[in-house]
């Protein structure tokens, strides 16, 4: 999965789909220059993906929510070989159980929807700190 890098952001809806060999710093480089940012850890070579699933506390967390709050859709391929997308409006309960589980058993991740949040500031020094309207 490594090699499955693609992020394709949305401005106008403030969401980006992200593959699953997308780091949290490769899914930064591509959202801050243009005004928006998931909520992701502090440890930039995190995947986005398991992170996400995971639950996924980081700095946004306190005002944004988890970062599993943000994610919007789920491309995943199930054990019998089914590619589908899992929402709030398609494959319900396969949706609200990657998102609780930890993609345990259900199939495989390979792609998200998050959700991104305006970016007012961001600070660069040991560590990312960004800051949201």
């Amino acid at each position: 999965m490594s090699a499955m890098k693609n992020v394709d952001v949305d401005i106008e809806a403030a969401t980006a789909w992200v593959e699953a060999g997308v780091t949290v710093k490769d899914l930064d480089d591509v959202t801050c220059p243009r005004g928006l940012a998931a909520v992701n850890g502090s440890c930039t070579d995190v995947g986005v993906i398991g992170f996400m699933l995971g639950g996924g506390f980081g700095f946004l967390s306190r005002t944004q929510g988890l970062a599993v709050d943000n994610c919007l859709q789920v491309e995943v391929v199930t054990p019998a070989g089914q590619w589908i997308v899992a929402s709030p409006h398609e494959h319900l309960e396969l949706y609200w159980a990657l998102r609780g589980a930890g993609q345990v058993g259900y199939g495989v991740v390979t792609r998200v929807q998050v959700k991104l949040h305006k970016l007012q500031q961001e600070y660069v020094g040991g560590e990312r700190f960004i800051m949201f309207k």
